[in-house]
Protein backbone atom coordinates (compact mmCIF):
# COMPACT_ATOMS: atom_id res chain seq x y z
CA UNK A 1 0.00 0.00 0.00
CA UNK A 2 3.03 2.52 0.48
CA UNK A 3 3.77 2.14 -3.23
CA UNK A 4 0.73 3.43 -3.98
CA UNK A 5 0.48 6.48 -1.84
CA UNK A 6 3.85 7.12 -3.16
CA UNK A 7 2.45 7.49 -6.72
CA UNK A 8 -0.28 9.40 -5.43
CA UNK A 9 1.81 12.12 -3.68
CA UNK A 10 4.53 11.83 -6.81
CA UNK A 11 1.70 12.80 -9.18
CA UNK A 12 0.56 15.76 -6.92
CA UNK A 13 3.93 17.07 -5.87
CA UNK A 14 6.33 15.99 -8.65
CA UNK A 15 8.94 14.97 -5.80
CA UNK A 16 10.72 11.71 -6.47
CA UNK A 17 10.77 9.16 -2.89
CA UNK A 18 13.43 9.05 -1.66
CA UNK A 19 14.28 12.68 -1.79
CA UNK A 20 16.95 13.90 0.13
CA UNK A 21 17.35 17.04 -1.74
CA UNK A 22 15.14 19.16 1.21
CA UNK A 23 14.06 17.59 4.55
CA UNK A 24 10.79 19.03 4.51
CA UNK A 25 10.34 17.39 1.15
CA UNK A 26 11.58 13.93 2.77
CA UNK A 27 9.60 14.87 6.01
CA UNK A 28 5.93 15.44 3.85
CA UNK A 29 7.18 11.81 2.58
CA UNK A 30 7.57 10.06 6.07
CA UNK A 31 4.45 11.68 7.23
CA UNK A 32 2.29 10.78 4.58
CA UNK A 33 2.88 7.77 3.14
CA UNK A 34 2.72 5.91 6.76
CA UNK A 35 -0.71 7.85 8.02
CA UNK A 36 -2.28 7.41 4.74
CA UNK A 37 -1.79 4.01 3.84
CA UNK A 38 -3.01 2.12 7.05
CA UNK A 39 -6.16 4.68 6.48
CA UNK A 40 -6.75 4.02 2.70
CA UNK A 41 -6.45 0.02 3.76
CA UNK A 42 -9.61 0.10 6.10
CA UNK A 43 -11.77 1.84 3.53
CA UNK A 44 -15.41 -0.84 3.61
CA UNK A 45 -16.52 0.90 0.00
CA UNK A 46 -13.19 0.42 -1.62
CA UNK A 47 -14.81 -2.40 -3.72
CA UNK A 48 -17.64 0.27 -4.42
CA UNK A 49 -15.73 2.77 -5.19
CA UNK A 50 -13.54 1.15 -7.92
CA UNK A 51 -17.09 0.07 -9.57
CA UNK A 52 -18.08 3.70 -9.40
CA UNK A 53 -14.86 5.06 -11.09
CA UNK A 54 -15.11 3.09 -14.00
CA UNK A 55 -18.53 3.95 -14.80
CA UNK A 56 -17.17 8.04 -14.27
CA UNK A 57 -15.46 10.70 -16.46
CA UNK A 58 -11.99 11.43 -15.14
CA UNK A 59 -13.09 14.88 -14.36
CA UNK A 60 -16.05 13.61 -11.42
CA UNK A 61 -13.76 10.75 -10.34
CA UNK A 62 -13.48 12.90 -6.84
CA UNK A 63 -16.88 13.65 -5.24
CA UNK A 64 -18.19 9.82 -4.14
CA UNK A 65 -14.86 9.28 -2.92
CA UNK A 66 -14.91 12.34 -0.65
CA UNK A 67 -18.07 11.64 1.00
CA UNK A 68 -16.36 7.97 1.85
CA UNK A 69 -13.18 9.47 3.11
CA UNK A 70 -15.38 11.95 5.11
CA UNK A 71 -17.44 9.18 6.60
CA UNK A 72 -14.43 7.41 8.02
CA UNK A 73 -11.90 9.93 9.07
CA UNK A 74 -13.54 13.32 10.50
CA UNK A 75 -9.71 14.34 10.73
CA UNK A 76 -9.68 15.78 7.14
CA UNK A 77 -13.10 17.19 6.92
CA UNK A 78 -12.05 20.49 6.31
CA UNK A 79 -9.30 19.80 3.59
CA UNK A 80 -11.79 17.03 2.00
CA UNK A 81 -14.63 19.72 1.84
CA UNK A 82 -11.76 22.37 -0.25
CA UNK A 83 -11.11 18.77 -2.52
CA UNK A 84 -14.30 18.16 -3.38
CA UNK A 85 -15.37 21.90 -3.93
CA UNK A 86 -12.35 22.13 -6.09
CA UNK A 87 -12.79 19.29 -8.37
CA UNK A 88 -16.93 19.87 -8.36
CA UNK A 89 -15.81 23.34 -9.95
CA UNK A 90 -13.79 21.88 -12.42
CA UNK A 91 -16.07 19.36 -13.42
CA UNK A 92 -18.91 22.42 -14.31
CA UNK A 93 -16.24 23.90 -16.15
CA UNK A 94 -15.59 20.83 -18.17
CA UNK A 95 -19.34 19.75 -18.78
CA UNK A 96 -20.01 22.97 -19.90
CA UNK A 97 -19.78 24.18 -23.29
CA UNK A 98 -17.62 26.21 -24.68
CA UNK A 99 -20.35 29.34 -24.95
CA UNK A 100 -20.38 29.54 -20.87
CA UNK A 101 -16.29 28.99 -20.08
CA UNK A 102 -16.21 32.34 -22.50
CA UNK A 103 -18.35 33.71 -20.83
CA UNK A 104 -18.18 37.19 -18.83
CA UNK A 105 -16.15 36.71 -15.46
CA UNK A 106 -19.07 37.91 -13.71
CA UNK A 107 -21.04 34.63 -15.04
CA UNK A 108 -18.29 32.61 -15.07
CA UNK A 109 -18.21 33.35 -11.03
CA UNK A 110 -21.82 32.74 -10.29
CA UNK A 111 -21.38 29.28 -12.01
CA UNK A 112 -18.62 28.38 -9.58
CA UNK A 113 -20.57 29.93 -6.46
CA UNK A 114 -23.09 27.18 -7.45
CA UNK A 115 -20.67 24.53 -8.22
CA UNK A 116 -19.20 25.38 -4.98
CA UNK A 117 -22.74 24.97 -2.63
CA UNK A 118 -23.75 22.31 -4.50
CA UNK A 119 -21.25 20.21 -3.78
CA UNK A 120 -21.54 21.07 -0.18
CA UNK A 121 -24.69 20.49 -0.06
CA UNK A 122 -23.88 16.73 -1.69
CA UNK A 123 -21.44 16.33 1.38
CA UNK A 124 -24.17 17.75 4.38
CA UNK A 125 -21.57 20.93 4.65
CA UNK A 126 -23.08 24.28 5.53
CA UNK A 127 -21.10 26.58 2.72
CA UNK A 128 -20.15 29.04 5.58
CA UNK A 129 -18.53 26.19 8.20
CA UNK A 130 -16.19 25.65 5.31
CA UNK A 131 -15.49 28.89 3.12
CA UNK A 132 -12.57 30.29 5.43
CA UNK A 133 -10.69 26.63 4.54
CA UNK A 134 -11.43 27.15 1.00
CA UNK A 135 -8.88 30.45 0.13
CA UNK A 136 -5.88 29.27 -1.34
CA UNK A 137 -2.57 29.47 1.37
CA UNK A 138 -1.23 32.45 -0.78
CA UNK A 139 -4.99 34.37 0.37
CA UNK A 140 -4.54 33.57 4.01
CA UNK A 141 -1.18 35.01 5.67
CA UNK A 142 -1.67 33.17 8.92
CA UNK A 143 -1.27 29.77 6.91
CA UNK A 144 1.52 31.70 4.59
CA UNK A 145 3.26 32.49 7.67
CA UNK A 146 3.76 28.70 8.94
CA UNK A 147 4.63 27.20 5.82
CA UNK A 148 7.81 29.68 5.86
CA UNK A 149 8.60 29.40 9.67
CA UNK A 150 8.08 25.48 9.17
CA UNK A 151 10.58 25.50 6.26
CA UNK A 152 12.69 26.92 8.29
CA UNK A 153 12.95 25.13 11.02
CA UNK A 154 13.19 21.54 9.36
CA UNK A 155 15.49 22.45 7.13
CA UNK A 156 17.95 23.53 10.15
CA UNK A 157 17.83 19.79 11.44
CA UNK A 158 21.10 17.22 11.18
CA UNK A 159 20.22 14.38 9.41
CA UNK A 160 20.19 12.45 13.05
CA UNK A 161 17.95 14.93 14.55
CA UNK A 162 15.42 14.77 11.52
CA UNK A 163 15.19 10.99 11.67
CA UNK A 164 14.09 11.69 15.25
CA UNK A 165 11.55 14.26 14.48
CA UNK A 166 10.43 11.56 11.33
CA UNK A 167 9.97 9.14 13.87
CA UNK A 168 8.44 11.24 16.84
CA UNK A 169 5.75 12.76 14.04
CA UNK A 170 4.59 9.24 13.10
CA UNK A 171 3.96 8.27 16.44
CA UNK A 172 2.10 11.26 17.26
CA UNK A 173 -1.38 10.26 15.79
CA UNK A 174 -3.89 7.25 17.62
CA UNK A 175 -2.86 4.42 14.46
CA UNK A 176 -5.80 3.16 12.49
CA UNK A 177 -5.19 -0.55 12.56
CA UNK A 178 -6.52 -2.56 9.43
CA UNK A 179 -8.55 -5.78 9.38
CA UNK A 180 -6.16 -8.96 9.67
CA UNK A 181 -7.23 -10.35 6.64
CA UNK A 182 -8.16 -7.96 3.44
CA UNK A 183 -8.84 -8.54 0.32
CA UNK A 184 -6.77 -5.48 -2.08
CA UNK A 185 -7.71 -6.63 -5.36
CA UNK A 186 -10.17 -3.94 -6.94
CA UNK A 187 -9.02 -0.97 -4.69
CA UNK A 188 -9.55 2.39 -5.26
CA UNK A 189 -5.82 2.98 -5.60
CA UNK A 190 -4.93 -0.46 -6.79
CA UNK A 191 -4.13 0.63 -10.43
CA UNK A 192 -2.43 4.32 -9.81
CA UNK A 193 1.33 4.65 -11.18
CA UNK A 194 3.41 7.85 -11.79
CA UNK A 195 1.85 8.71 -15.46
CA UNK A 196 -1.88 8.98 -13.85
CA UNK A 197 -3.90 11.54 -15.77
CA UNK A 198 -7.35 11.24 -13.54
CA UNK A 199 -5.80 13.35 -10.79
CA UNK A 200 -7.12 17.21 -11.85
CA UNK A 201 -4.88 20.11 -11.21
CA UNK A 202 -6.83 21.44 -8.15
CA UNK A 203 -6.41 18.53 -6.50
CA UNK A 204 -2.70 17.65 -7.25
CA UNK A 205 -2.45 21.33 -5.52
CA UNK A 206 -4.61 20.10 -2.69
CA UNK A 207 -2.91 17.25 -2.08
CA UNK A 208 0.43 19.80 -2.10
CA UNK A 209 -1.33 22.06 0.36
CA UNK A 210 -1.75 18.91 3.20
CA UNK A 211 1.26 18.06 2.98
CA UNK A 212 2.82 21.41 4.24
CA UNK A 213 0.43 21.79 6.36
CA UNK A 214 0.97 18.81 8.23
CA UNK A 215 4.59 20.24 8.46
CA UNK A 216 3.67 23.76 9.41
CA UNK A 217 1.20 22.44 12.47
CA UNK A 218 3.48 20.45 13.90
CA UNK A 219 6.21 23.52 14.08
CA UNK A 220 3.28 25.86 15.35
CA UNK A 221 2.24 23.87 17.92
CA UNK A 222 6.14 23.54 19.10
CA UNK A 223 6.32 27.38 18.88
CA UNK A 224 3.16 27.41 21.62
CA UNK A 225 4.87 24.70 23.67
CA UNK A 226 7.79 27.04 23.77
CA UNK A 227 5.80 30.53 24.25
CA UNK A 228 4.53 28.98 27.04
CA UNK A 229 7.48 27.35 29.02
CA UNK A 230 9.44 30.81 28.49
CA UNK A 231 6.96 33.28 29.77
CA UNK A 232 4.76 30.97 31.85
CA UNK A 233 1.41 31.78 29.91
CA UNK A 234 -1.46 28.89 28.41
CA UNK A 235 -0.92 29.43 25.42
CA UNK A 236 -1.91 25.87 24.74
CA UNK A 237 -5.01 25.85 26.13
CA UNK A 238 -6.62 28.86 24.24
CA UNK A 239 -5.57 26.29 21.22
CA UNK A 240 -7.80 23.74 22.68
CA UNK A 241 -10.38 26.40 23.21
CA UNK A 242 -11.20 28.09 20.20
CA UNK A 243 -10.86 25.09 17.75
CA UNK A 244 -10.17 26.50 14.90
CA UNK A 245 -11.33 30.70 15.32
CA UNK A 246 -9.38 31.92 13.03
CA UNK A 247 -9.77 35.51 14.30
CA UNK A 248 -8.19 34.17 18.10
CA UNK A 249 -5.72 31.79 16.72
CA UNK A 250 -4.81 34.60 14.70
CA UNK A 251 -3.88 36.24 17.86
CA UNK A 252 -2.35 33.26 19.62
CA UNK A 253 0.15 32.87 16.84
CA UNK A 254 1.14 36.71 16.70
CA UNK A 255 3.52 36.94 19.56
CA UNK A 256 5.47 33.75 17.76
CA UNK A 257 6.15 34.99 14.43
CA UNK A 258 9.60 37.13 15.64
CA UNK A 259 13.06 35.09 14.10
CA UNK A 260 14.82 34.60 18.01
CA UNK A 261 12.14 32.41 18.96
CA UNK A 262 12.46 29.93 15.88
CA UNK A 263 15.19 27.52 16.09
CA UNK A 264 15.60 23.59 15.08
CA UNK A 265 12.50 21.36 16.83
CA UNK A 266 13.90 18.39 18.46
CA UNK A 267 12.30 15.08 18.44
CA UNK A 268 10.99 15.31 22.51
CA UNK A 269 9.30 18.22 21.40
CA UNK A 270 6.97 16.81 18.33
CA UNK A 271 6.43 13.96 21.21
CA UNK A 272 5.64 16.14 23.80
CA UNK A 273 2.95 17.95 21.32
CA UNK A 274 1.75 14.86 20.81
CA UNK A 275 0.70 14.29 24.59
CA UNK A 276 -0.75 17.43 24.88
CA UNK A 277 -2.95 18.10 21.82
CA UNK A 278 -3.57 14.91 20.36
CA UNK A 279 -4.98 13.30 23.49
CA UNK A 280 -6.99 16.45 24.11
CA UNK A 281 -8.68 16.51 20.95
CA UNK A 282 -8.74 12.33 19.85
CA UNK A 283 -12.37 11.71 21.89
CA UNK A 284 -13.45 14.52 19.72
CA UNK A 285 -15.57 14.31 16.71
CA UNK A 286 -13.17 15.46 14.36
CA UNK A 287 -10.88 12.87 15.06
CA UNK A 288 -7.22 13.16 16.27
CA UNK A 289 -5.79 14.26 13.39
CA UNK A 290 -8.06 17.36 13.45
CA UNK A 291 -4.99 19.98 14.20
CA UNK A 292 -3.59 19.59 10.99
CA UNK A 293 -5.85 21.85 9.82
CA UNK A 294 -7.63 24.17 12.23
CA UNK A 295 -4.78 25.80 13.75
Amino acid sequence: MADVVENLLFVATGIPHPCRASPCAELVWEIIVRELSPLIATFPESALCSAQLKRQSTSGHILPIIRFLARNNGALRRFIARMAVNDAVQQHVCEGDLEEVSAPVEKRAGARIAAVKEALTELNWPYDTVAEYLMQPKECPVKRARLVRADRVTQAMDPATYQAFCEARTVSFIPQKAPKKRNFNGHWLSGMTKDLEMLSHTVEQDLAYLAGEIVSAVADLVLVLRADQRDGTHLRYAILRVEGDTQQLAEVWACLREEKFVSVITAEEVLNVARIFCTNFSSRDSGPNCLLLTV
